[in-house]
């Protein structure tokens, strides 16, 4: 078999607040899983030290008076992280605003996919919200064979537009599927008409908002949407619209 035919490897870029995202990720890996060859996680917007002591999330559940202390019983046994949980504990909002910018994403997603395309020829990427943006502002410099964008953060509700968020989708020559909310706070149907965009992105509207709440009918059709872009020979130009997914 070749390395062309093989299957590619999908690497999900998490969104900031992934444990929202537990429900969603579970039925898409399961679904989609059997098609890739690799299903590598890579998680943004979370500090060091919570990556080390808690690698799943699970202690996002408790009060944060029990979570700080149990963290740091945890870190004794890492002691390269200590430094991180000093930032959390003082301050994590604020310790993490210059961390989650755009830039230092993309430079951090860069180091990222450099060291994926050592291990993998073939990569398919799947960004959440404000990843999805990274994901496409490196997709044609890093040769991946498409993008998946979930609920594309085209603008930060709180500051408006920032065309540095939309300015690449213009020129994109990666086959790209956007799959976003018709009620999403940060982009929703009015998206096909705000901004431009280039004959390899395609956009699919969801009956949803941007944490992809959908009912069994939904999700059914998700992810036969996904699965047929997915299973499409690249690179041909794709319709702009692709309508609306009920759910």
């Amino acid at each position: 078999m070749t390395a062309r035919s093989s299957k590619p490897a999908l690497l999900w870029l998490e969104r900031q607040d992934h444990r929202k995202d537990a429900a969603l990720m579970a039925r898409l890996e399961a679904a989609l899983k059997p098609s890739f060859s690799a299903f590598v996680v890579h998680r943004g917007g979370e500090t060091n030290a919570s990556v080390a002591v808690d690698p799943r999330g699970r202690l996002r559940a408790w009060p944060a008076w029990a979570r700080k202390p149990v963290k740091a019983l945890l870190l004794l046994g890492h002691p390269s992280r200590w430094n991180h949980y000093l930032v959390w504990w003082r301050g994590r909002d604020a310790a993490l605003s210059k961390r989650n910018s755009l830039p230092e994403r993309v430079g951090t997603l860069r180091a990222f996919l450099a060291n994926q395309k050592a291990k993998h020829p073939r990569i398919v990427l799947l960004g959440r919200s404000i990843n999805a943006v990274t994901a496409t502002m490196l997709a044609d410099e890093y040769g991946v064979e498409k993008v998946i964008a979930l609920g594309y953060a085209f603008r930060n509700p709180r500051i408006g537009h920032e065309p540095v968020r939309v300015r690449h989708l213009e020129h994109l020559r990666t086959p790209c599927l956007i799959v976003q909310g018709t009620r999403d706070i940060y982009g929703g149907r009015e998206i096909t008409k705000a901004y431009r965009f280039s004959a390899f992105v395609e956009v699919s509207f969801v009956e949803t908002d941007h944490d992809f709440a959908l009912d069994d009918a939904g999700w059914d059709d998700l992810i036969a949407r996904l699965r047929e872009f997915i299973e499409s020979e690249p690179p041909a130009p794709v319709s702009r619209n692709a309508g609306i997914v009920s759910g």
